[in-house]
């Protein structure tokens, strides 16, 4: 368990943001955001001093990133497979990615991959 001091004591600036960037990854990987998890995530930004908007910029990142990974799913050799492409919609919605964020997600994913 790591006290506020300790936080405190980390690199200050983009080090801190990774920190809490990936705690948020490691806190959705399961799928399922526990109140405790949001409590603690809460916590660590403002002990790390992190602006209560930039930790929900930081939050919306690890969303996006989780949203992402699933669509490498939903498009196999280039074509959408609708029922992937809908399981990663629905984990956008399990998330908190409302529907119109996780649309720009795949448009994203889609673009980079060279799909449009």
């Amino acid at each position: 368990k790591l006290s506020a001091a300790e936080l405190a004591e980390t690199a200050q600036g983009p080090s801190r943001e990774s920190m809490l960037m990936l705690s948020w990854g490691v806190a959705l990987t399961d799928e399922d955001l526990a109140p405790e998890e949001l409590s603690k995530l809460g916590e660590f930004s403002q002990a790390m001093n992190i602006q209560p908007t930039r930790a929900e910029e930081l939050k919306l990142y690890a969303q996006r990133y989780m949203v992402d990974q699933a669509l490498m799913n939903a498009y196999p050799q280039g074509k959408r497979d609708g029922e992937a492409h809908a399981q990663a919609m629905d984990l956008a919605r399990t998330l908190g990615v409302d529907a119109a964020e996780a649309e720009r997600v795949d448009i994203r994913f889609r673009k980079r991959m060279g799909l449009v």
